[in-house]
């Protein structure tokens, strides 16, 4: 895993050093997020550098899995052209069969967006406390449509 995690920053930094143009934000955004959870995510920005982040999908825990319902804020900081960076914070709800898991997420990651085609990628980290249980490696992969 940070093996990936690894290469696909590399290929963030390659793709960002071929682009020289100002940094474009969009408005909103939806598509598929593959980590955790696996997810369908909408992206919209708030302000010019803030974007809510919402998801729904499906997670486990052991061998059991659930529902994942969440919400997340984010602060986008510009790298290089399309490139940015971005940390933030959110908050989650696991429906198992059993319980109900409620947790709290932090968020370290890179965003890209084409200049081309309308497709928005983002890699993060998502530190995780999830009922009463810290996961630090947690990782999210994601992949938006724009819809501007």
């Amino acid at each position: 895993m940070k093996r990936i995690i690894l290469l696909l920053v590399l290929g963030f930094s390659v793709l960002a050093g071929s682009k020289l143009s100002a940094q474009s934000y969009f408005d909103h955004a939806i598509g598929a997020r593959l980590g955790y959870p696996i997810a369908v995510s909408y992206k919209k920005y708030i302000s010019d550098y803030g974007a809510i982040e919402l998801f729904a999908g499906q997670s486990s825990r052991r061998s059991e899995s659930a529902l994942t319902v969440g919400a997340a804020y984010q602060k986008h900081f510009p790298l290089s052209g399309d490139l940015d960076w971005y940390l933030g914070g959110g908050a989650s709800m696991n429906i198992f069969d059993s319980s109900i898991g409620i947790g709290i997420q932090g968020y370290l990651g890179l965003q890209y967006n084409f200049d081309d085609i309308p497709l928005n990628l983002t890699l993060d980290w998502i530190p995780s406390i999830v009922s009463g249980s810290f996961g630090g490696d947690y990782a999210g992969l994601s992949a938006r449509y724009i819809l501007d």
